[in-house]
């Protein structure tokens, strides 16, 4: 495995995650789908967005789109799998 594939998949992996962490966050407040989804990708690729934009450097996920593809299914398949694992507030 090269060192460009290994950057990449570590990229894909920080990019998941921050997306699933922007779902996590409002999954209490009980937003709906789509509000979730935008959400999760804004989290994911909005640094590395504002990184490049203050570098005046072209934004990364511009050039390959793989970025927005995993952030949009990760915080899809979030927002459905959060319902399942989240825990009753009380018992009434």
């Amino acid at each position: 495995m090269s060192a460009d594939q290994i950057l990449f998949i570590m990229a894909m992996a920080a990019t998941i995650s921050f997306a699933i962490t922007g779902v996590l966050s409002i999954a209490e407040r009980r937003v709906d789908f789509f509000s979730a989804v935008v959400l999760g990708v804004i989290t994911a690729i909005g640094g590395g967005t504002i990184r490049d934009l203050i570098l005046d450097v072209p934004v990364f996920w511009a050039a390959d789109l793989s970025y927005v593809r995993f952030a949009v299914l990760a915080s899809i398949l979030t927002f459905v799998a959060q319902a399942f694992f989240s825990r009753p507030r009380s018992l009434n």
